[in-house]
């Protein structure tokens, strides 16, 4: 609505792990830093060079002022631009592994959903860079109506944690 182009870059793992013999070929940002078949895809070296390639050439055509990447795994398609980067954090991300440790070291500024996934952003990965807490949701007046009555609309996994059953 403000005017500004956005492309989104999807990563599909399914589409980007294929038997393409230029995903054997890292290029150089990428070599010493992934496994080949490990337990997903986004730790796949084939993966990583897919998303890469893919995010270079968007890059070069559309020249972005900043990238957003909406989790810290597809790191291969942040060192693939030469733009500032933006990287949310979600909690059960926060291990470090290759993938995640290039991808929040890349990051100009982190986005944790929590003032806990920031802590763990610092502690887990020794992030001393800048992370800002923006949770998401909606805010309330602080005022209860005396007879409130609403629909709810939740978007987001339906997984225990999330305790969308009781909510």
């Amino acid at each position: 609505d403000s005017g500004d182009s956005v492309t989104v870059v999807e990563t599909v793992p399914g589409d980007l792990t294929s038997f393409d013999p230029l995903n054997y070929f890292p290029p150089v940002e990428l070599r010493k830093r992934y496994y080949l078949w490990r337990r997903a895809d986004y730790e796949d070296f084939r993966y990583q060079t897919s998303l890469y390639r893919r995010a270079r050439r968007v890059a070069q055509r559309f020249r972005p002022d900043v990238v957003h990447a909406l989790h810290t795994y597809p790191c291969g398609a942040l060192l693939g631009v030469d733009a500032p980067v933006i990287v949310t954090a979600h909690r059960l991300e926060m291990v470090p592994i290759p993938p995640v440790v290039t991808s929040v070291s890349r990051a100009a500024c982190v986005h944790a959903n929590s003032h806990f996934t920031a802590g763990l952003v610092r502690e887990r990965l020794s992030y001393t860079g800048c992370v800002k807490v923006l949770s998401w949701g909606v805010r309330g007046t602080g005022r209860l109506a005396e007879h409130p009555q609403f629909d709810l609309v939740t978007v987001g996994r339906v997984v225990r944690r999330k305790n969308i059953d009781t909510v």
